[in-house]
């Protein structure tokens, strides 16, 4: 307190104490009010100092957050927004609070779409709760533009994490996005806030788009057509001339919306659509430049060798040949900007679609120069899944992951292709695709038979009505040389007549053979009679599906099987001919030799 104040405060004091002691307390009352008043007249000022002092700082500190956030320095924004968060409070200073609050959001949010590791889920819960907490104070009725614009963040986080997550929790969280960019839109009008109309429109096209990526084919080709309105919509109000980079942003969704339409159409449709998809991706990077928007450029350069090379699928030959080497020149140039360091995300995102285009390119080519390609398609794969892995990227891992086993498989690498499929169903214990493939690949390529049954039983512990699942535990039983529990699945099969006859006719095979193996001969003849009745009723191009490659080989190897071994591979063999008619004269000598045959074989 300065001097002057101090002797002012003196001078009352002494009045006041005077007044007292005369007992004149109504005189002592008017001087301490009048002192009263002048101090709050000072406090008023100190607080409006102080008010604007604060906004004057938080002001800075937001301007600090967004120079970083515009230099792609998310992490330093976020130190910066958080200090505002400092200076600001929910109770005295509501407006101003959620304000900061959003900004702590975005930048939770811009790193969580970029980092990599389980940070990057925890960066999107965090947007999530950020944006949840804004809209306890931005209410659509006291601050309805903030409260619809707030809503869009929320929504493209969620939509964000749903990608990431993928399977039913994923679907969960992109419909909760949707429902929250439908919030904004009852407030975001066309007529009324057309660019904020516009830029929520475009965020409902990507999530309505990722939705029907996961869906079937009609209603995934339902919420697409649905996502490309949205885009087209958002187009109306953001031009090329008023808007650029917003208008450059949602050509790149509606091309990929385009794409996603055009690989789910055959024929002159799908490649209509394709085009369209490769068009707009062009026009996106007409604004859209690497020294301009670096990332934005090197996403769409990504989606943009996506769509050439769907295109070169499609046409085959050497045009195929020469899209797909643009596809790879585009994945190859986006990787220029998409490095593991600065945008793992991305960089993994594209590394898996370079992988494709380069499988697919390795699958046309023979001898040396394709099995390059094929190598070279593994290494981006296995590159991508440094960063997308089960527990942070599920759903990206998933598709890795299974690219990873077909390019395998187009290597004939059978047992690295096998242990991809049993990683995949280590993750997703439901995916029967994978289930299949492994069961196949150690069945019939690796003769891994103790696996392949330990596989079969754990997948029909969990699916115990899937009847072709149960058929193949049935072979698996008679390969592993449990004969007796083999007969007794081919029973329970074969009792049930609405047995497909691409089933039940491998199977009454196999029970011969598991009778030969049990040395019951007497009752092999009418089980060989059955066959041959039951193949002479099928249409005279019938042929099977199934393979015997497993079972052969195990008939070769099977000592209880030795003394029948040339006739069962003469049955299986006969099996595998071409139509109803190969297959029964191919059968050879009567099944009533078999018995002299054994008889006359050393024990």
């Amino acid at each position: 307190m300065g001097a002057q104040n101090q002797s002012e405060l003196g001078a009352e004091l002494k009045t006041w104490v005077n007044r007292l002691c005369q007992r004149n307390f109504g005189g002592a009352g008017e001087l301490l009010c009048e002192a009263a008043e002048r101090k709050a007249k000072q406090l008023d000022k100190v607080r409006k100092e102080l008010e604007q002092l604060t906004e004057e700082a938080v002001s800075s500190f937001r301007l600090a957050g967004d120079a970083h956030s515009n230099n792609y320095a998310f992490d330093q924004a976020l130190e910066v927004y958080e200090r505002a968060l400092e200076y600001v409070s929910r109770e005295l200073t509501p407006h101003l609070w959620a304000v900061v609050v959003t900004q702590v959001g975005k930048a939770y949010y811009e790193l969580g779409i970029r980092i990599e590791g389980v940070a990057l889920h925890h960066h999107l819960s965090a947007a999530v709760e950020s944006y949840r907490r804004a809209l306890e104070v931005q209410t659509q009725g006291h601050l309805p533009q903030d409260w619809a614009r707030t809503q869009t963040h929320l929504g493209t986080a969620l939509r964000e994490q749903g990608i990431r997550l993928g399977r039913a929790v994923g679907q969960r969280l992109l419909a909760e996005a949707m429902a929250a960019y439908r919030r904004a839109l009852e407030v975001q009008t066309q007529g009324h806030l057309p660019q904020d109309w516009a830029w929520t429109q475009t965020h409902l096209g990507t999530a309505l788009r990722e939705q029907g990526v996961w869906l079937g084919r009609e209603a995934g080709q339902r919420l697409l057509a649905e996502a490309v309105a949205a885009y087209r919509r958002a187009l109306e109000v953001q031009t090329q001339g008023h808007l650029p980079q917003d208008w450059a942003w949602t050509q790149t969704h509606l091309g990929t919306a385009l794409r996603e339409q055009g690989v789910r159409l055959e024929g002159e449709a799908g490649q209509r659509l394709l085009a369209e998809a490769v068009a707009a991706y062009r026009r996106a990077l007409e604004v859209q430049t690497q020294g301009h928007l670096p990332q934005d450029w090197a996403r769409t350069q990504t989606h943009l060798g996506t769509a050439l090379r769907e295109q070169g699928i499609r046409l085959g030959g050497e045009a195929g040949q020469r899209l797909l080497e643009e596809a790879i020149a585009a994945y190859r140039q986006a990787l220029e900007v998409q490095t593991q360091g600065h945008l793992p995300q991305d960089w993994a995102w594209t590394q898996t679609h370079l992988g494709t285009a380069l499988r697919e390119q390795g699958a046309r080519i023979e001898g040396k120069a394709g099995r390059q390609l094929l190598e070279e398609a593994i290494a981006s794969y296995q590159g991508a899944l440094a960063v997308q892995t089960a527990e942070t990227l599920p759903g990206y891992w998933t598709q890795t992951q299974y690219h990873l086993a077909q390019t395998y498989l187009a290597l004939e690498a059978w047992s690295e292709a096998a242990a991809s499929f049993v990683q995949l169903l280590q993750v997703f214990p439901g995916n029967g695709e994978a289930y299949y493939a492994a069961s196949v690949l150690y069945h019939e390529k690796l003769f891994a038979f103790e696996k392949a049954f330990s596989l079969s039983q754990q997948w029909l512990y969990s699916h115990p009505e899937d009847l072709e699942a149960h058929s193949q535990l049935a072979e698996q039983c008679f390969t592993t040389g449990r004969f007796a529990e083999a007969l007794e699945h081919f029973a329970r099969l074969l009792a049930n007549p609405e047995l497909d006859p691409q089933i039940k006719i491998p199977l009454q095979a196999f029970e011969v053979a598991a009778l030969l193996g049990l040395n019951q001969k007497a009752v092999v003849p009418q089980k060989f009679k059955d066959l041959c009745v039951a193949i002479a009723h099928q249409p005279e191009d019938f042929s099977l599906e199934w393979t015997f490659g497993g079972s052969k080989y195990f008939i070769t190897q099977a000592e209880q099987l030795r003394p029948y071994r040339a006739w069962l591979l003469e049955l299986f063999a006969a099996l595998e001919e071409k139509n109803r008619d190969a297959i029964l004269s191919c059968f050879g000598e009567d099944v009533e030799q078999v018995s002299g045959t054994a008889q006359s074989q050393p024990s």
